[in-house]
């Protein structure tokens, strides 16, 4: 695990630029953890994927639901806890953009 207390300032400086080394990534999980209230990283992408898999979209309480969280304590941390997820998963390796045709 990693210790490193930064201010709100300096942790938004530093991530713009951080690679994705493994200990910014360790420490990007490990700000989720403490803020997050339950929702995690692991879980969320695992839902997200099956309903992408699918052919669907989710809904934030299905999100919820899954991390094993009532909705509303859910509700205040989804659009931040998604926002985190996109930035870890892009870092991480995880987001595969498919090619499409360009229409026009």
């Amino acid at each position: 695990m990693v210790n490193v207390l930064l201010t709100a300032r300096d942790w938004s400086r530093a991530r713009l630029n951080a690679p994705a080394t493994p200990d910014f990534l360790a420490a990007l999980e490990d700000r989720e953890r403490r803020q997050g209230n339950g929702l995690d990283f692991r879980k969320t992408f695992e839902i997200v994927s099956i309903a992408a898999s699918a052919g669907r979209y989710v809904s934030y309480r299905e999100v919820a639901d899954f991390s094993g969280l009532a909705w509303k304590t859910a509700q205040r941390l989804m659009p931040k806890h998604l926002v985190n997820l996109c930035e870890y998963a892009h870092r991480k390796g995880w987001l595969r953009v498919k090619k499409t045709a360009s229409i026009g």
